[in-house]
């Protein structure tokens, strides 16, 4: 039961090429209050980044903490930002 929907991922990861692929934090496990890490959702994280680097090989994969960091994650993941990143950041 780890990853029912395995087959719409790959679909969806192969159906375009993609610059990045976004994983929020109740999938990575950064969000300690509402669902803290667990060697379940360790292992679970960890299939998701594998089906990701092998359907989507070329995409950089974004972690996300909620939705509020998700358009500065991106843009310092793909480096889009109109706002040149310090150097260290």
């Amino acid at each position: 039961m780890i990853l029912r929907r395995k087959g719409r991922l790959v679909a969806e990861l192969k159906r375009a090429e993609y610059d990045g692929v976004a994983i929020g934090g109740y999938i990575n496990g950064q969000d300690a209050v509402n669902l803290p890490a667990t060697e379940e959702t360790t292992v679970w994280f960890n299939r998701i980044l594998n089906i990701i680097q092998a359907s989507a090989s070329r995409s950089k994969i974004i972690l996300v903490r909620g939705p509020e960091d998700a358009v500065t994650a991106i843009e310092r993941v793909l480096r889009i930002s109109s706002v040149p990143l310090r150097h260290g950041t």
